[in-house]
This record gives structure tokens, C-alpha cells and sequence, in this order.
């Protein structure tokens, strides 16, 4: 089974923040996140029904990284034009561990 741990954080983001600005704010992350001990990837999903609620999702190869990785984004990318779009009230994390997972055959 997958040890690895899912970090998924759940935001909005600040009135008037457009799709471009912020994703142009998410390329420095990437880039940032990419050179970090443990990090296996990142996806971040856009909102499709209105509500305006983002998703980023990461996957670490274990808690500890993704923990220490946090801290140094706090230090690190403190003052990065990413964190400064985020409705900071809005924004929640949580780090998650695969309890079942399911591979599926891709058509040919």
C-alpha cells in the first residue's frame, strides 16, 4: 500500500483575485515546491460550479516532509504574491493518508 500522505488545501480566493493573476502567483510556488525533499506532486483543481472554491492537492512521500516543507514555504514564499491573493479565512488544510486506492486500466 501507498504511504504517502495528501496534503489538500481548500480555498477562495480574494474579491476581484482574476483566474489569470492568480495563476500567474501559482508558477513561483511550483517552482518552489518542485526543489523540496519529499514532493511528489501537485494539482491544483479550479472551480467549475460557481462557488468559487479552489482546491491545491500535493502528495508527499511522508508526513514529516510535507510538515517541514510547510514551515519553510512560511519563511521561504512568506511575502510570494500567491499567499497574498488567498482569502486567508477561507483557507483550510489537510494532510491525508491512501487507505484504498484503485487502478484503473486506461482504454487502449
Amino acid at each position: 500500500m501507498d504511504r504517502s500522505i495528501h496534503e489538500v488545501v481548500v480555498f477562495r480566493l480574494k474579491d476581484g483575485v482574476t483566474r489569470e493573476a492568480f495563476l500567474a502567483a501559482v508558477r513561483p510556488t511550483q517552482e518552489w515546491l518542485a526543489r523540496q525533499p519529499g514532493m511528489r506532486s501537485r494539482t491544483l483543481l479550479e472551480p467549475t460550479d460557481g462557488q468559487g472554491v479552489w482546491v491545491d492537492t500535493a502528495v508527499w512521500d511522508s508526513l514529516e516532509e510535507a510538515q517541514s516543507a510547510m514551515e519553510r514555504f512560511a519563511v521561504e514564499m512568506a511575502d510570494c504574491e500567491f499567499e497574498q491573493l488567498l482569502d486567508q479565512d477561507s483557507v483550510q488544510m489537510l494532510h491525508l493518508a491512501v487507505v484504498e486506492q484503485t487502478a484503473l486500466a486506461t482504454a487502449g
